[in-house]
């Protein structure tokens, strides 16, 4: 999915889901049966992903309005379906530093309790279901990486190329307390 502008992430999750089962042969898993689902996304040539049970929308980048003081990896805030939704980049919080342009790309909007932000990212591409015994763990992949921004990687569809899986609560946790920068 590219482009779900509009389309509410739930809904889609559990079309996804259907098709999924359906071409197993199997009848549909109940919501609470697909806690193991993951919405993987693209991110500076990189493949990743995100717990789907955290994502609530998948939105065209809307422009953010700066506030002052703020870490480089909080664009702002924008309107996002009638809210105020802190903006971020994660490519800039994961030490990726990607220089996008400012217009390209979409939002995941990603809750966690009371914790809302939108991320910025390349594409939204599928939602898998990844077993936890398919979990690899992971350091930081890279120089500049936040120690434990990962929960681990799966070799996927691709496995030259896995699939890095954020941990989704310690990055809202952070990015909303506006952590220290990571130079």
């Amino acid at each position: 999915m590219t482009g779900g502008e509009g389309t509410g992430i739930q809904e889609w999750l559990s079309r996804v889901r259907g098709e999924y089962w359906e071409q197993l042969g199997r009848a549909p898993q109940a919501p609470e049966a697909a806690a193991g689902a993951w919405v993987l996304f693209r991110l500076c040539g990189r493949r990743m992903a995100l717990e789907a049970s955290l994502c609530r929308a998948v939105v065209r980048r809307p422009r953010a309005a700066r506030l002052p003081g703020l870490p480089p990896w909080i664009l702002g805030v924008a309107g996002i379906r009638g809210e105020v939704v802190s903006l971020t980049d994660p490519a800039e919080y994961l030490g990726l530093r990607s220089g996008r342009p400012a217009g390209d790309g979409f939002v995941l909007v990603v809750a966690d309790g009371a914790v809302k932000a939108g991320l910025w990212v390349d594409g939204v591409a599928d939602v898998a279901p990844i077993p936890p015994g398919a979990v690899v763990p992971v350091d930081a992949p890279w120089p500049g990486c936040p120690p434990g921004a990962f929960l681990g990687h799966w070799s996927g569809p691709d496995p030259e190329q896995p699939v890095l899986l954020l941990d989704g609560r310690r990055y809202l946790a952070e990015t909303a307390a506006g952590a220290p920068d990571q130079d």
